[in-house]
């Protein structure tokens, strides 16, 4: 499982125009930004988990603070929800939230807006998305 780690600082790093990443001392966030398509949230999950670690969990308004400066439109996260509970794709507990809206009754996943809140798509909709890697304890 993935841990959720609390940074005081961050480090931003370029590669090319189109892989951005920033690096917290445990984990370093992947910006994937797919041409001329993108990926609905379980494609982007196993691409994720096969290349990295998983979909990006965000654990504290900080964080999510510093996500926002890699995107210039909405990501999937790891946040999946149903009607009466939210889980990270990686099982981690969910300890931090910026969603605004609800799913209804049907399950759905969790992006990543520009403006730093998230929103509530089907999981089906095809999007650009973010990916964690965990590194060593």
């Amino acid at each position: 499982l993935g841990r959720c780690i609390y940074f005081g600082h961050i480090v931003v790093l370029i590669i090319g125009t189109q892989t951005l990443f920033e690096q917290s001392p445990l984990r370093t966030f992947h910006l994937i930004v797919k041409k001329p398509g993108f990926n609905n949230q379980s494609v982007a999950r196993a691409a994720c988990r096969e290349n990295y670690t998983d979909l990006v969990t965000v654990c504290s308004e900080e964080e999510n603070t510093a996500l926002i400066n890699l995107i210039n439109s909405n990501v999937w996260i790891g946040l999946q929800r149903s009607q009466f509970s939210s889980k990270w794709s990686n099982g981690d507990e969910v300890t931090f939230s910026a969603l605004t809206g609800s799913c209804g009754p049907k399950p759905c996943c969790a992006a990543m807006k520009t403006d730093a809140s998230w929103e509530s798509p089907p999981c089906t909709e095809k999007r650009n998305f973010m990916c964690y890697k965990q590194g060593k304890y």
